[in-house]
């Protein structure tokens, strides 16, 4: 017979939180990707507890800073990037690219 058992141990109020999934390792150190000025910079952070698909920040960013939840493995240092569905945040910088009409179509 097994338990699944969750056992609180600590408590901390008032801790920024990030979805897990904005977090990734490279090495020993933990990254996020904020958005600044429309542009991607990792940033290193610490991490605390983590519960629920949250991690807890504990040094590295501020209540202010947005970061990338979603598409951080092809992003870059740098790269553009746009805010789903936030008109505040300006187009990706750059040539865009359109693909030809099917050919018969017009």
């Amino acid at each position: 017979m097994f338990a699944r058992v969750r056992l609180l141990t600590a408590e901390v109020v008032d801790s920024l939180v990030v979805p897990e999934e904005s977090v990734f390792t490279v090495g020993e150190d933990r990254f996020v990707y904020r958005i600044v000025s429309g542009r991607a910079e990792r940033r290193k952070v610490e991490t605390g507890m983590r519960t629920d698909g949250k991690v807890e920040i504990a040094s590295g960013l501020s209540a202010t800073d947005r970061v990338v939840t979603d598409g951080h493995i092809k992003l870059r240092e740098g790269t553009a990037v746009r805010v789903a569905g936030d008109p505040a945040t300006p187009a990706p910088v750059g040539k865009a690219e359109t693909a030809p009409a099917p050919k018969g179509r017009t």
